[in-house]
């Protein structure tokens, strides 16, 4: 082999690797700034409010170190599934106390519950 077809390699190589260390820098920086899913376990609600327009609830993470991120929501038939990330305290997240506020049509809704990574858990029932 000649030296150019030697470089060329080597330059392809160090491009793999580049494209490879960035894929993974990018996944870790949304993975971090997302968080994970929550478990019950994990977390502590309290005033917890079912109206027909409406869910709030105070809540805060109870594991030590975790701290809230954001939270996501669904409605399937009279079933309010949400869902609670949270991610290691640091950078622009430090407090683990949050409030839940869903202001939406609740008429149908009974039952209020977490879905975490492997388990769902019921919050509310009226």
């Amino acid at each position: 082999m000649t030296g150019t077809v030697k470089k060329q390699k080597k330059h392809k190589w160090m491009l793999f690797v580049l494209i490879v260390l960035a894929a993974a820098a990018v996944t870790v920086f949304f993975g971090y700034s997302r968080g994970s899913k929550a478990s019950a376990a994990e977390i502590s609600f309290t005033n917890m409010e079912l109206t027909d327009t409406g869910f709030t609830a105070e809540a805060e993470f109870i594991s030590s170190g975790k701290t809230f991120r954001t939270y996501h929501y669904t409605i399937e038939g009279s079933v309010l599934y949400l869902t609670v990330y949270g991610g290691l305290a640091g950078g622009g997240y430090s407090d683990g106390n949050f409030t839940v506020d869903i202001q939406e049509d609740m008429q149908e809704v009974a039952t209020v519950c977490l879905k975490g990574c492997d388990d769902v858990a019921v919050l509310y029932t009226r």
